[in-house]
């Protein structure tokens, strides 16, 4: 039944929604006025295949109205085609929406909770998503006065089950930018810490960037537990691995590229290899493998290679790769993977471990060393390992199979599939550059440069806008344009986003890494496009790289000459 309806006119929002209490779960919801949404209809050339595709149009109105559906919206849901069903559940309560996307792909929703006739819809959890109850005066002005971080660490219900699931073995959440996937990796170090009084936590992500922010976070989130915040520590992955080396061995002296490359380009003598290729095929495979016999190289080496390099030339380059070995060592010199492998050793004659638990926040883009190390940390035991990330958001050039490391999350694995952040006309336009679905190698599914910053900044300057450029401390300057490259972008958000100097360039790198190359930049794109809530825009000099052909609308260009 609809208990508020409001048509004031100095409330454009109020006057296109109604709150109803549902007739089915009893939760209390806020329901998007059928006659003001938008209509949401396919390309011409997709309206065959839509009548043909359905993928709700034989759902009972009784199975949907059991899992929230508003009475109101039960005829587009079940219209619907495959190619408009995700814009359908954005105008969708959230759990409605959560069931909707699950039913379309097959997949049997968890039954909602249905509380007693008589119960007051306030208590259903359903209705606590969209609403909290202020009992008296000073609870309502202790809520706002929350400052914005407290409430961006505000974990949904949907979420919560996730938190606080027992899991057997390691577990991972995926989800699209904007989901909540760092949310969730957050109240779960919390939840573990709080359930473990005496276990220390790893909270742990790839950059000393994304770590900051975590840091603050969960600060926010831990405000009132200082103990809690005590046992969970926060570092980026290479930053943690190389403090534990130091304390166990010895100050670890890393190898900057350029040595690694001086030692390749000197055992190289001569030969026809480009020190760029010798680089990557050393760090890509040699030493992210920990490989030191030439059947271990001609092994990795060959897999999945296209085209594949004759066996005559791997021998040479495996004679290459072992000389080049051998310079390092006689210098002292480390790589960041040789670290870690040398960690994971270690660890099988430790009593005990340094960690209790590890929650890894941006998992897509963890090294093979840095994935050995965490679930040797682990050591198979239940709830020690948690991961969250974005196979969409993926910007190394190597993918590889978790479950070959032994690390399976296939029956451990859920998907966060509601956007909390970024608008839906942004989603639907960059989401063509992955494609429908995103998939890990285990089957799993769910130039931009700094040398560009300059060009940012000019752009910026031009029309009088303040400018603040972002480092690995991510510190956003209020009032300011934040301009930063876009690898840095990972864990920001803002309410829109200019993605600049998207212009076609050539990559420099063999005929054989030219795909992987292209699906870095690609993934790389769509990072920063998520990163906007509200507005998109992205630029490029003519002529624009051939990225943004997938996009719907297209692009406006300025040639160079202009």
């Amino acid at each position: 039944m609809s208990i508020v309806k409001r048509q004031d006119q100095a409330c454009r929002w109020a006057e296109t929604r109604e709150l109803i209490i549902h007739p089915k779960t009893g939760a209390l919801q806020m329901v998007e006025l059928h006659e003001t949404a938008p209509q949401v209809s396919a390309p011409k050339y997709l309206e065959a295949a839509r009548r043909q595709s359905l993928p709700l149009a034989h759902t009972a109105n009784s199975e949907l109205l059991s899992f929230g559906v508003p009475p109101t919206w039960l005829e587009s849901v079940k219209s619907a085609g495959e190619d408009t069903i995700r814009a359908i559940a954005a105008h969708l309560p959230a759990e409605a929406a959560e069931a909707v996307l699950d039913l379309a792909i097959g997949e049997k929703p968890k039954a909602p909770l249905r509380l007693p006739a008589g119960t007051d819809p306030f208590e259903h959890p359903d209705s606590e998503r969209r609403f909290r109850v202020m009992r008296n005066v000073e609870e309502l002005e202790r809520a706002l006065d929350y400052p914005r971080e407290i409430w961006s660490v505000f974990l949904h219900p949907a979420q919560r089950t996730l938190v606080e699931r027992d899991y057997n073995g390691p577990a991972r959440v995926a989800g699209s930018a904007g989901t909540g996937k760092t949310i969730v990796a957050l109240h779960r170090a919390a939840f573990v810490a709080r359930a473990n009084p005496t276990a220390r936590v790893l909270l742990t992500t790839l950059s000393e960037a994304l770590a900051d922010a975590l840091s603050f976070k969960l600060r926010a989130l831990t405000c009132n537990e200082p103990r809690l915040a005590e046992r969970i520590e926060v570092h980026s992955l290479d930053t943690i691995a190389c403090h534990l080396y130091e304390l166990q061995f010895e100050e670890p002296n890393i190898a900057s590229d350029e040595s690694i490359q001086a030692a390749l380009m000197q055992a190289s003598q001569g030969r026809k290899f480009s020190s760029r290729f010798l680089l990557d095929e050393y760090l890509r495979i040699v030493d992210a493998w920990q490989i030191d016999t030439w059947q271990a190289y001609r092994d990795v080496a060959a897999r999945g290679r296209q085209p594949r390099l004759p066996e005559d030339q791997l021998r040479v380059l495996w004679s290459i790769f072992e000389q080049a070995s051998v310079t390092l060592q006689s210098r002292h010199l480390v790589i960041q993977a040789g670290i870690f492998a040398r960690l994971t050793a270690g660890l099988a004659q430790e009593a005990a471990y340094p960690f209790d638990f590890v929650v890894v926040d941006d998992a897509q883009d963890m090294s093979i060393a840095q994935l050995r190390w965490v679930a040797a940390l682990a050591a198979d035991r239940p709830n020690a390992l948690f991961f969250a990330g974005d196979p969409g958001q993926r910007t190394i050039q190597q993918p590889f199979s978790w479950r070959a490391l032994g690390v399976d999350v296939s029956s451990r694995s859920s998907t966060l599939r509601i956007n909390y952040r970024t608008s839906q006309q942004i989603l639907a336009q960059i989401g063509r550059l992955l494609g429908p679905q995103v998939s890990d190698v285990d089957g799993n599914t769910d130039d931009r440069s700094e040398e560009q910053l300059p060009r940012a900044l000019a752009a910026a300057e031009s029309v009088g806008l303040p400018t603040n450029v972002l480092d690995e401390h991510l510190f956003v300057a209020e009032d300011h344009v934040s301009i930063a490259p876009m690898p840095l972008a990972k864990g920001l958000e803002f309410r829109a986003v200019a993605v600049i100097a998207c212009d076609a360039s050539i990559i420099d790198t063999s005929e054989s890494d030219i795909e992987d190359a292209y699906q870095t930049e690609r993934h790389l794109l769509y990072t920063a496009c998520t990163r906007a809530r509200d507005h998109l825009l992205i630029s490029a000099a003519s002529p624009a790289s051939e990225l943004l052909a997938g996009l719907a609308q297209p692009v406006r260009t300025r040639s160079h000459a202009t």
